[in-house]
């Protein structure tokens, strides 16, 4: 039987229409990506400056940042844990690259969570008066 309502597996399907919603699913809030921007041409000039021998530093900066990222995804952008978790990964994984590629790519990641600001869905994980998060 064919089902007319579009629902999934999981309940019904999101409807992204516009650019701004799908910006508002994929993007990366505007503060992780200029910390991702700062911290990979802070890695990549001491690359540069030591002739890549710093390169093994790159992968421990970067796995430095998943935690706080994954929080601040969280918290700012309103991502379920395993979301922000996932975009946090990704991000520490483009600024292990030892080379300044992957600060375009943040601008464009995080360019793409500007657009989506006003599109974001209501924050789900808020602390209610009893302290007990929802």
């Amino acid at each position: 039987m064919l089902n007319h309502h579009n629902n999934g597996p999981l309940g019904p399907r999101p409807n992204h229409n516009s650019l701004g919603q799908i910006a508002a699913l994929y993007g990366l809030h505007p503060l992780p990506a200029a910390t991702y921007i700062i911290v990979d041409q802070m890695l990549f000039a001491s690359e540069v400056a030591s002739g890549f021998l710093l390169v093994a530093l790159s992968f421990f900066v970067a796995l430095a940042l998943w935690l706080p990222i994954t929080i601040l995804q969280h918290y700012l952008w309103g991502d379920r844990w395993t979301v922000a978790a996932s975009k946090a990964a990704l991000g520490s994984l483009v600024t292990a690259i030892p080379t300044g590629l992957p600060s375009a790519i943040f601008l464009l990641w995080g360019g793409m969570g500007a657009i989506g600001w006003k599109h974001r869905p209501a924050q789900r994980d808020v602390i209610d008066t009893n302290g007990e998060e929802k």
